[in-house]
């Protein structure tokens, strides 16, 4: 398995019903930053997924190579901020994740793996 590209080193996981949570802080000079935007930094999109992925990865103890984006949200555009929360619930081969910091939500979707494996 690859070691996480996405997910900063920093990253704690904790299990609450039923629920895979990664919690983690992005601080202002994230290197996934850079370009996005000056003097008013935002998390990217691609980044986000990212994350998503390392978690499966973390779950299944594989690399995803092989995968499909069934929908993907993001409803604000996310800061750098303390304590961003990753959930991530999964059925069979379909993975779920809502990105939280506190109580809003920025992003929310699907990443499904083969059923045959990845």
């Amino acid at each position: 398995m690859s070691s996480s590209t996405y997910l900063p080193a920093s990253t704690r996981r904790e299990e609450l019903d039923g629920l895979s949570e990664f919690i983690f802080d992005i601080p202002n000079d994230y290197p996934f930053l850079e370009g996005h935007f000056p003097n008013n930094p935002i998390i990217p999109a691609v980044t986000q997924i990212g994350w998503c992925l390392d978690a499966i990865e973390i779950d299944s103890g594989t690399e995803t190579n092989n995968y499909t984006i069934s929908r993907f949200k993001f409803t604000s555009p996310l800061p750098p901020s303390k304590s961003i929360r990753l959930q991530m619930s999964k059925k069979d081969q379909r993975y779920g994740f809502k990105v939280f910091v506190e109580q809003q939500r920025y992003s929310s979707g699907t990443i499904s793996l083969p059923a045959s494996g990845l």
